[in-house]
């Protein structure tokens, strides 16, 4: 059996509109009657099912994924800026607080003049820490 006729059969347990020359045509195979049976034995399975959530379980999911957002969100309430503007002003903020902590790396006009003063010193000897090739 094609897989065009199963899907042809599924939509129309389904309800859905279908052609009806096409649906003659699938039902001429013997395995679309039984294709057809297991369909609706699935379907009356699904049916029967007492774990399937209520009315109000699809109701409040509507409700929590709407793409339509209450405009009173807690943090709306309580800093009622647009989101935009917030943005702004925490790049505003990590700009200046980078300037402020390295201010010779953000501005090179006020760089170190001299070299800073070493630690140690570390010396090689030739032939001891070293070879040379010739």
């Amino acid at each position: 059996m094609k897989d065009e006729s199963m899907e042809l059969l599924s939509a129309f347990l389904d309800g859905e509109d279908v052609d009806p020359g096409a649906l003659a045509e699938a039902l001429t195979d013997p395995a679309a009657r039984e294709v057809l049976r297991d369909f609706a034995l699935v379907r009356s399975a699904v049916r029967e099912d007492p774990d399937r959530p209520g009315s109000a379980f699809y109701a409040r999911m509507e409700r929590e994924l709407s793409t339509e957002r209450p405009a009173t969100r807690w943090w709306r309430r309580v800093v009622p800026i647009p989101a935009s503007a917030l943005a702004a002003m925490l790049v505003a903020g990590v700009l200046v607080g980078t300037w402020a902590v390295m201010p010779s790396r953000v501005a090179p006009d006020r760089a170190f003049e001299q070299p800073p003063e070493p630690d140690r010193i570390v010396e090689f000897v030739e032939g001891v820490d070293w070879m040379v090739r010739e």
